[in-house]
Formats: C-alpha cells, sequence, structure tokens
C-alpha cells in the first residue's frame, strides 16, 4: 500500500475551504457582538463576509452549527488550561494563583466566541448535548491534574470548573465591575481550600 502526498491542487482547495469558513466564523463573531446572536441572520453573516448564502450552508447545516463549531473550537486551549494544572504545585499559591492568572487569560483571548456560544445556547437547545460533552472534558481534564478520579472527585472537579467559569464569565464577558485582584485572591481560596483538594 503506498501513501501519496496530496497534490497542490488539493492542498490549495483545503486552504481555500479552511479559509472561507474562517470568514464566516469572523463575520458571525463581529456580527453577533455587535448585535447579538438571535438578531443576525445567515444572510448578514455571508453579506458581512462577501460570500453568497450558499456558501455558509457549504460548511454549516444552519446557524447552530456555526456556535457547534466554535464550541469545539475553543474545546482544545480550554483543555490546555487544566491539563496546565498538573504541573502547579498547589502547596504554593503564588504558583497557583499565576495558573489562575492563565486560566482568566483564556476568558480574554476568546471573549467573543465564548459570549456567542452563550447567546446561542439560550436559542439553540441541541447545543446543550455539546455543551455539557465539553464540560465533562474539561472536568476530566482537571480531575487527570489533581490525581483525583473518584466519584467525589468528579463532583468537587465540576464545582471547581462551573465556579471558574461562571466567575470569568461575568467578570470578562458580562463586565461584572469586580476587582480582578480580589476575584483571583476569592477564587484561590476557593479551589485550594481542604474541602476542595479532599
Amino acid at each position: 500500500m503506498s501513501t501519496r502526498e496530496p497534490d497542490a491542487r488539493t492542498i490549495s482547495r483545503e486552504a481555500r475551504k479552511a479559509s472561507t469558513r474562517q470568514r464566516l466564523i469572523d463575520a458571525a463573531l463581529e456580527l453577533c457582538e455587535r448585535d447579538g446572536y438571535a438578531a443576525t441572520s445567515v444572510e448578514q453573516i455571508t453579506a458581512h463576509a462577501g460570500l453568497g448564502r450558499a456558501t455558509f450552508y457549504l460548511h454549516f447545516a444552519r446557524k447552530g452549527e456555526l456556535a457547534r463549531a466554535l464550541l469545539r473550537d475553543i474545546e482544545a486551549p480550554s483543555r490546555r488550561v487544566y491539563d496546565a494544572l498538573a504541573a502547579v504545585d498547589r502547596s504554593d499559591r503564588v504558583a497557583f494563583e499565576h495558573w489562575l492568572e492563565f486560566a482568566l487569560t483564556f476568558w480574554d483571548e476568546h471573549r467573543p466566541a465564548i459570549k456567542l456560544i452563550d447567546e446561542a445556547l439560550a436559542v439553540e437547545q441541541d447545543l446543550d448535548a455539546t455543551m455539557y460533552a465539553t464540560l465533562e472534558h474539561t472536568v476530566a481534564a482537571l480531575m487527570e491534574a489533581i490525581g483525583d478520579t473518584t466519584a467525589l472527585g468528579h463532583a468537587r472537579s465540576a464545582l471547581l470548573v462551573v465556579g471558574l467559569e461562571r466567575a470569568a464569565y461575568f467578570a470578562k464577558i458580562r463586565g461584572w465591575d469586580v476587582d480582578h485582584e480580589l476575584l483571583r485572591t476569592a477564587l484561590a481560596d476557593i479551589w485550594l481550600s481542604p474541602a476542595a483538594a479532599g
């Protein structure tokens, strides 16, 4: 069995397809940031991207599929945040707070996508299963990072993840007027408490 290298036409076609998909995503992110997910139509997205409506449907079956694609796109960077915790000595509070800052930076870097996904969850009922699967992957990464794979470890990890993510969501996405230094300190208190550590 021989393995053939893809020819230049195949690579070019794949590169164009990826570029077009990214143009649609970028247009959706800009419009949803400005107008909200529910108020943004496929027609507006394609017009903003300078593409035809049919092109959208070559990449996504409907607008909710674009949100699902974004959710999948940010899953790996989100998991890396929790994977990085494995290298942190949780008895070193300063190191742990540096990890928390790294974790909160994820929300700054992915703000438009997270905002679009959150708004899509309110109107796209079938996104819930994908969101829960993503949450479970994140919880599993945390369980692995802290070395507690028990049922109680799962519950603790889920509560820690959800608490951190909701605090980050309100502080970074919704504009919660909170002192970020105090927020990081309070989160560290919660995460480093004996109850959280098991």
